[in-house]
């Protein structure tokens, strides 16, 4: 029945229906519409949940074990030339009173070398980015003993390298407790330092802290970046108390790393102003250190095997069989007390036989040239500057020999450099720190106050003859210190 003749009633409920079921034709086509624009919405989340978790994966800013400022994760850092964002985060580790470091200074010292302190002082723990050998970034961990100054007194900066302490992350010098095994003493020495009014700064070198990698010793481009952007993030830490002034100074492997920084400053941070770099027993020649050290050449083979590959740096032909088959166990495993005992320093017990002859009869330029090359390349301070250096020298130093150390003298003064050496009689290698303390803070206040400081490339005729410094009867430390026995602490 056509729908004109239907009751008035039921035409009304078809009616009804029909707006019924468009409606649901409507709600299901919106229905679909929504569901859609849901599933697009999942799946752009999805590939923007994956690319971020690459970005992390990929780039170390992101993927830190503690906050990190939003501009710096928003800025990565890959060019070896930026300067700023250097600093990561700061905190509040100790303070100490100018009793409580001149106590220190009464037990580290020689009388004729203890100063009393001038500013009490704050220490932190900071986190920094550095860079690797291929720009890469790297979190580094450092101590900052701050001098405590008037609001408007500004400070310089004293940078410090440490001595050989091992490979292994729990060799990191920022883990040293004297108490058990005395690497070196450092916080108790910095902290003399800071009392004296230096910005003290103890960075661990590239390597230690980081499960992807292993300290790699004796690199000196690594060293150098590392006390470079040490310097940078502390400028960024203290923009208010940090006089435009530093000196970079190291022990041992140390003094390596302070001239490696004169080396490599012009090109890889010339923002840094260096007024000048000091060395205590400084070890700035690989090839001596080998044959003076013959302990510590296990670190130093398994580090450059790591960085430039097992086809360049093979081990089994440097070393005597029976070390082979723990070498790793034993380099990683093993801090810098550990070591002389283990290994010795005969060259005769740790090297192999072709090794030990092409390195004391000096033919390695035969026998291994690709290996000769990069113990050229890394050892540190002939480059010409105008950076004045300061080299401390015991005398006997069984560590650092003063035949190894008068000719790197010789060599560094040959293309230009202006180098003031001390050399000290009666002083071991541990002591060097000990007995100068005066003598190096007197050098540093000379160059600040804008002296010329006298160098020894004036006058090389004879070492002996320019200067020589014989300690006192009292050069031995206080007999309540914790001193390295020898062969321990902090060797090359």
């Amino acid at each position: 029945m056509p729908q004109s003749q239907l009751p008035p009633q039921q035409v009304d409920r078809i009616s009804l229906f029909n707006q019924i079921r468009q409606l649901r034709e409507k709600t299901s086509k919106l229905t679909m519409i929504i569901v859609m624009l849901i599933l697009v919405m999942l799946l752009v989340l999805a590939g923007f949940t994956t690319y971020s978790h690459y970005l992390r994966s990929s780039n170390p800013i992101t993927n830190l074990p503690f906050d990190v400022p939003n501009d710096i994760v928003s800025k990565p850092f890959l060019s070896s030339n930026k300067v700023e964002n250097r600093l990561i985060d700061n905190k509040l580790a100790a303070s100490y009173s100018i009793a409580q470091i001149d106590k220190i200074s009464a037990n580290l010292y020689p009388s004729y070398s203890i100063q009393s302190a001038k500013y009490a002082e704050d220490e932190y723990t900071i986190h920094f980015l550095s860079t690797d050998e291929k720009g890469q970034s790297l979190t580094i961990k450092a101590q900052v003993f701050v001098p405590k100054g008037s609001p408007s007194q500004k400070f310089p900066l004293f940078v410090f390298g440490q001595g050989t302490t091992g490979i292994g992350d729990q060799c990191a010098p920022s883990l040293e407790r004297p108490e058990v095994s005395n690497w070196g003493n450092y916080y108790n020495h910095l902290r003399t330092y800071a009392g004296q009014g230096y910005i003290t700064v103890f960075p661990d070198y590239e390597g230690f802290n980081d499960d992807k990698r292993v300290h790699h010793y004796f690199n000196a481009l690594l060293e150098a970046h590392v006390l470079l952007d040490a310097t940078r993030a502390t400028f960024e830490f203290l923009p208010d108390s940090s006089q435009q002034a530093a000196f970079y100074a190291g022990y041992s492997q140390g003094g390596h790393a302070a001239y490696a920084v004169k080396d490599y400053q012009p090109s890889y941070a010339p923002d840094v102003p260096i007024k000048g770099v000091i060395g205590f027993g400084a070890t700035t020649d690989i090839v001596n250190l080998l044959k003076e050290n013959a302990d510590l050449a296990p670190y130093l083979f398994y580090s450059y095997r790591d960085f430039y590959g097992r086809d360049t740096v093979n081990v089994a032909d440097l070393m005597q069989s029976n070390w082979l088959a723990t070498f790793d166990k034993d380099v990683l495993g093993k801090c810098v007390s550990a070591v002389p005992g283990y290994y010795t320093k005969s060259g005769t017990r740790v090297y192999s036989t072709k090794f030990y002859d092409a390195l004391y009869n000096n033919h390695l330029d035969r026998d291994f040239p690709e290996l000769l090359k990069l113990f050229k390349e890394n050892s540190s301070g002939l480059k010409s500057s105008k950076i004045p250096g300061l080299l401390i020298q015991g005398d006997p130093d069984p560590i650092v020999t003063v035949k190894s150390q008068e000719e790197f003298v010789r060599a560094a003064c040959a293309p230009g450099n202006v180098i003031t050496y001390n050399r000290y009689n009666g002083v071991h290698h541990f002591q060097t720190r000990h007995v100068s303390f005066k003598d190096v803070t007197t050098w540093m206040q000379s160059i600040l106050a804008g002296n010329q400081v006298n160098s020894v490339c004036d006058n090389l005729g004879d070492l002996n003859k320019f200067k020589t410094n014989t300690t006192p009867a009292d050069s031995a430390p206080a007999s309540d210190e914790v001193v390295a026995p020898p062969g321990g602490a902090g060797g090359g």
